[in-house]
């Protein structure tokens, strides 16, 4: 039932899999039989009061384990922690099937690429959060939209990459553009597949990023209850709430996405780091930052800001500094980069429910020595 909610995975209903319930069957002959590319496989041992669970992804054809797992717990504690495993073998298994499926699809893009193949491929690029990596997703793309212009997750990729191009390319001239065109595929993938979480996602940050927060809130909400199994749901979620003003709910998605993801992105700590911030946890949202402080180009400034707030200003002039130099090698604008148009798209990127909130980044921009 839970893997069922991953729009990238077609799951064999499970009556058809107790068919073979007592028959000495191989992993491929069960697979053929049921026209199925992996198998889940899992096993419950009982030693006194304990059970193991083991779980395990199998590719059918070559009998591969792609991933495996297992749990102890107390027989008495099992329906207490039931939710956490079956999420978090959820969780892995979806991430663990996608790279397997990105690494085949790699051989087919030259030729003759399906579009989900494509949307693979720019899936993969975007986590990169780059704007080298973003035009070449872009290219991919706009192909599978073009091979299936009904395919939600291209147009909903689209979303991804002209919502977060204006994140990418500071003081870009034409963000009004993106936005529109942005809001203008995520509508459409909601529209093809408002059962997919991660289409939810990309409309409710075309909201956030145009002001409309509660209308982004509807959609985080969505999202969260079609998916809360999702790491990659949970940690765009995860910062919304944080900006809709619950930094707690938001801190707590964002550790959950780690747990269900334990090899995630870098940006999933720079949302973190965002989230301590706006909870005024600065000195967490510092240590944060340590671990991957290139995960977003933003994030040298919500640095600036947290040391300012501490107090420790000649850190905080230094960190000031170097969001200038950061900042103003991909500086996008028309004319110079100033400290101005920097703060204003800073405070125009950050889509703050609470003007509190959003005066702690900017207060804290200015006690870093930015002349504002």
């Amino acid at each position: 039932t839970e893997l069922s909610k991953f729009h990238s995975i077609s799951v064999v209903a499970r009556h058809s899999s107790f068919a073979f319930a007592g028959e000495k069957l191989t992993i491929p002959e069960v697979a053929r039989r049921l026209r199925a590319n992996y198998v889940v496989e899992g096993s419950v041992r009982r030693s006194g009061t304990r059970l193991r669970l083991i779980a395990q992804l199998i590719e059918a054809e070559s009998g591969k384990h792609l991933w495996a797992e297992h749990f102890d717990q107390e027989t008495e504690a099992i329906f207490d922690i039931e939710d956490r495993i079956v999420s978090r073998i959820a969780g892995m298994l979806e991430s663990s099937l996608l790279q397997e499926e990105l690494s085949n699809s790699k051989r087919a893009i030259p030729t003759g690429a399906k579009p989900y193949d494509l949307w693979l491929q720019a899936r993969k690029l975007m986590e990169a959060w780059s704007p080298e990596e973003d035009r070449k997703a872009e290219e991919l793309l706009q192909r599978a939209v073009a091979l299936d212009p009904d395919f939600a997750r291209g147009h909903a990729g689209l979303a991804g990459i002209y919502n977060t191009r204006i994140l990418l390319l500071p003081g870009i001239g034409n963000a009004a553009e993106f936005l529109e065109q942005g809001f203008l595929h995520a509508r459409r993938a909601v529209e093809l597949d408002p059962n997919d979480a991660r289409n939810h996602i990309d409309l409710a940050w075309s909201f956030m990023l145009a002001g409309k927060v509660r209308q982004g809130e509807k959609h985080f909400d969505l999202a969260l209850k079609l998916n809360p199994n999702d790491a990659s749901i949970l940690t765009a979620c995860s910062l919304g709430k944080a900006f809709l003003g619950d930094p707690a709910e938001g801190e707590l998605l964002a550790e959950r996405a780690m747990e269900l993801n334990p090899l995630f992105p870098d940006y999933y700590l720079g949302n973190l780091a965002f989230i301590q911030f706006i909870g005024e946890n600065y000195e967490a949202a510092l240590e944060t930052i340590e671990r991957a402080p290139k995960a977003l180009p933003e994030l040298s400034a919500w640095r600036a800001a947290a040391l300012a707030q501490l107090g420790r200003v000649n850190e905080a002039r230094e960190a000031a500094e170097e969001l200038r130099r950061s900042i103003g090698a991909i500086w996008a604008g028309d004319g110079p980069m100033t400290d101005g148009a920097l703060v204003d798209w800073l405070l125009s990127i950050n889509a703050f429910a609470d003007p509190g909130d959003r005066q702690r980044l900017f207060g804290g921009l200015q006690k870093s020595g930015l002349d504002v």
